[in-house]
């Protein structure tokens, strides 16, 4: 955890990792939350933070996919535990995909897949803090956008500039990263704290 300068409202929570002891750290993970919400971590007497408890782990797998059925489809899902959402960011990511489906200009269609991003396992490092556990999470989601063929399709130039692909076509594809921190203390609601999403590609095509 970190303080960025001239924040003193946010804290900057970064996991750092290496491959062996003599390899470089390497940031991971990262997301900037509130500084009101910042975990305490507090090492056991080999100086190492103990890892979080499989409830914790089982809560964490849950908050994953209540948060991929939000992202998809803008509902928070009915289930066994209630998580808290304390920032804006995906409800913003909502904002930004509703908009693609109302007024007259409306895409033919505008639809969302996530999935747990798998190349790490971040639950697997969750580790306990003062008052309960924290782990970092990440959705991986492609927003796919249709129009007609005889309409003209153009998202801006931020989405142009990760276009992958030449092709001309009435169907775009993009591809965004939803980092994430979840945590759990003894003050409540277990919480899933997100920053920003990301534009990662983009790719035109011919819709089937």
């Amino acid at each position: 955890m970190g303080e960025p300068a001239g924040e003193e409202d946010t804290v900057y929570a970064m996991l750092v990792v290496r491959e062996s002891a003599v390899a470089e750290w390497k940031v991971t993970q990262s997301v900037f939350i509130p500084a009101k919400l910042a975990p305490t971590l507090v090492a056991a007497e080999n100086n190492a933070v103990p890892t979080a408890s499989a409830e914790f782990k089982r809560l964490a797998a849950q908050a994953s996919q209540n948060l991929e059925h939000y992202l998809e489809t803008g509902k928070v899902p009915a289930g066994e535990a209630d998580f808290a959402f304390p920032t804006q960011a995906f409800s913003n990511f909502r904002k930004y995909v509703n908009e693609f489906t109302q007024g007259e200009d409306a895409f033919e269609k505008a639809e969302v897949e996530c999935n747990a991003f798998q190349s790490m396992n971040l639950q697997k490092m969750a580790i306990s803090t003062k008052t309960g556990a924290v782990s970092f999470g990440e959705q991986r989601c492609t927003i796919t956008l249709v129009v007609p063929e005889d309409a003209a399709l153009d998202l801006g130039p931020s989405i142009e500039a990760v276009r992958t692909t030449d092709k001309d076509g009435n169907q775009v594809q993009i591809d965004v990263s939803i980092p994430y921190l979840f945590l759990t203390d003894n003050t409540g609601k277990p919480q899933i704290i997100g920053s920003d999403w990301f534009v990662l590609s983009s790719r035109t095509s011919d819709a089937k």
